[in-house]
């Protein structure tokens, strides 16, 4: 198998990143991400109700922000305190692949043979006996054919990688004498399989073969559109791995949905995830507006964003202890509420009092849309400034074009 397809099956949900290196983005499996925060690197968790977020130092994983306290294990979990503003993308709602395990025979019918066996032998009746040959004649079926399936497969992908051809590669699965669980474990991977190459190549894999796939194997509707959703998914990511969603690959996502043929509904979250890309590609694409603000500025200062928003901080809501182990429930707090602003020379907060905090500082910028929020990490600054507001796109798009 190609390394695109060994490694198709890890992405999910993403994390985006504007620096004044370029926007980059990383990728992971829901639930849990890999990414590079203000923070440095880190692993983190789903974003609704609560999640962990695990810090990296020296190429390992630490739990919590120093790995360990006093040589105990310290481990930091997040907890939604609801003072972001509305979710701009439900991450949670994204569908997850739920694949078959792979077929293994039965150890209970091994078993129940040999004890039916051993009742023969202290002089029960012959039946016993049948019933000791039946448990033992169905463990050894299952098993010959569990080891058909995992077979097959592993030919069959020698084969698509050979890039024989699909119709002969499908007329072999389907001539294959499997049976139960192991053919439907069998035809589910196949189809998958498939579906990945074709985004892969789509030289080899046309749209025709993706419709003979759908014909000559056998599988449930519902996971059909779960393995297409997951290709388009995967495709969604890839796109965006080190850069936005450019015009060109607009249209290859549509293109694939199509293909696909995936209705909006059945990608719902991917689609408000490039609607989301395409805001932030338009924002930077476009031309700064200068707006009238009551903000005083200084001389040769622009104003190019207003809006709402609050300054958030990170508060220890709750500590606690076991099996040595130190557990620490992290939430956001509201350190200014007020109107945010944005020129060509700092992010200034008007409030009761104000603060200003100079672009030239700025190092990189991390958005997230699970929770939308934007994080600035600053220069001589040790934690990252977290900002919500109610449009975080047009905000960071502005940053960006702005550092």
């Amino acid at each position: 198998m190609s390394f695109f397809l060994r490694k198709a099956f890890s992405f999910g949900p993403i994390r985006l990143n504007l620096s004044k290196g370029g926007l980059g983005v990383s990728a992971g499996v829901t639930g849990a991400r890999v990414g590079l925060g203000p923070k440095g690197a880190y692993v983190a968790g789903g974003r609704h109700g609560m999640y962990y977020r695990e810090y990296v130092k020296g190429g390992k994983f630490l739990s919590g922000k120093e790995g360990t306290v006093n040589g105990r294990q310290e481990v930091n979990t997040f907890v939604d305190t609801g003072l972001t503003y509305d979710v701009s993308l439900d991450l949670s709602k994204q569908k997850v692949l739920t694949e078959p395990s792979i077929p293994r025979a039965s150890f209970s019918l091994l078993a129940l043979s040999l004890v039916f066996l051993l009742i023969f032998l202290t002089g029960f009746g012959i039946v016993t006996l049948f019933l000791s040959i039946g448990f033992m004649g169905a463990y050894i079926f299952l098993y010959v054919n569990a080891e058909n399936a995992n077979k097959t497969f592993k030919a069959i992908v020698e084969k698509l990688e050979n890039r024989d051809d699909i119709s002969k590669v499908l007329d072999e699965v389907s001539a294959k004498k499997i049976y139960f669980h192991a053919k439907y474990w069998l035809h589910f991977n196949v189809y998958k399989t498939i579906n990945l190459i074709y985004y892969e190549d789509p030289d080899f894999i046309s749209a025709e073969d993706l419709q003979l796939t759908e014909k000559k194997l056998s599988l449930p509707s519902k996971d059909k559109k779960d393995i297409k959703v997951f290709v388009f998914s995967i495709f969604l990511n890839e796109v965006i791995q080190d850069h936005m969603i450019s015009e060109e690959e607009e249209q290859h996502l549509v293109k694939l949905q199509q293909s696909l043929n995936l209705k909006d509904e059945d990608i719902a979250v991917e689609k408000k995830m490039i609607r989301a890309m395409i805001k932030l590609r338009d924002t930077i694409d476009s031309e700064l507006q200068v707006i009238q603000t009551e903000l005083k500025l200084k001389k040769g200062e622009e104003c190019y964003y207003e809006s709402e928003g609050r300054l958030l901080k990170e508060k220890r809501l709750r500590q606690y202890q076991k099996d040595r182990v130190i557990y620490r429930e992290i939430g956001y707090d509201i350190d200014m509420e007020g109107k945010i602003f944005l020129t060509n020379q700092r992010i200034f907060i008007l409030s009761d009092g104000s603060r200003s905090y100079s672009l030239n500082r700025l190092l990189d910028i991390t958005i997230s849309l699970e929770d939308n929020t934007i994080q600035l990490n600053l220069e001589n600054r040790k934690s990252p400034l977290i900002f919500t507001m109610p449009d975080i796109l047009t905000f960071a798009g502005m940053l960006h074009k702005l550092i």
